[in-house]
């Protein structure tokens, strides 16, 4: 009896005179089935400040000791939106703070999860768009922004979307129309570059206020 669920069993008895005796019982077989276990995560931490177009990655690593196929559903706040073991989350600029990323990993039989809530970094710049594409070993980034009482802009880079370094020597001045451009020509090669948008503003302090990233 390897599955759960209710058995009927009949024993049948037979004395020398060949009269026989039947008894019937029910057996409940009880699920022994053992819960999937979330091993590994990412980010590693439950609450996750974002900046608009940022890219996050999410993903878990899951094991089922009773070696069942497990399925993976990846929600922001009610919504499906991925049924893989990863996924990337491009952060809108409109973002509600607390929104809510939960991924559930089932066996079929019992279900865990793990949540984050995100949070978007306050700014006083409007940032309405913020891009990057490569072309012959050049990234061209360009962002539009109203900024009120803004010295300008710096822009960092990253290669594993960790350690982070300014590229432009000076300060980036703002503009009357509110559209930049910057030209980066990376000396290294990697599968993904991140790039960070920060605000200098005219008291010298300084906002990380968009993120992106771009093969």
């Amino acid at each position: 009896l390897e599955q759960a669920g209710e058995y009927r069993i009949t024993f049948t008895a037979t004395d020398a005179d060949g009269q026989t005796a039947q008894k019937t019982v029910i057996i409940h077989v009880l699920n022994k089935n053992r819960a999937p276990a979330i091993v590994r995560y990412q980010p590693p931490q439950s609450t996750v400040q974002v900046a608009p177009f940022q890219r996050v990655d999410f993903r878990v690593e899951a094991i089922d000791l009773d070696g069942d196929e497990l399925s993976y559903a990846w929600y922001l706040n009610d919504d499906l939106y991925s049924t893989e073991s990863a996924w990337t989350f491009i952060v809108p600029p409109d973002l509600r703070d607390n929104t809510q990323v939960f991924v559930s990993v089932s066996d079929g039989y019992e279900t865990v999860s793990r949540y984050w809530s995100l949070y978007v970094l306050k700014t006083h710049v409007d940032l309405s768009s913020f891009v990057a594409q490569t072309e012959k070993g050049i990234v061209r980034i360009e962002w539009k922004a109203r900024e009120p009482e803004l010295e300008g802009f710096n822009l960092y880079r990253s290669q594993d979307n960790h350690e982070f370094f300014k590229i432009n020597h000076t300060v980036i001045p703002t503009t009357s129309h509110g559209d930049y451009h910057y030209q980066d020509i990376p000396l290294y090669y990697a599968p993904i570059l991140y790039y960070r948008l920060e605000t200098v503003a005219k008291d010298g302090s300084k906002t990380i206020v968009g993120s992106i990233s771009v093969n």
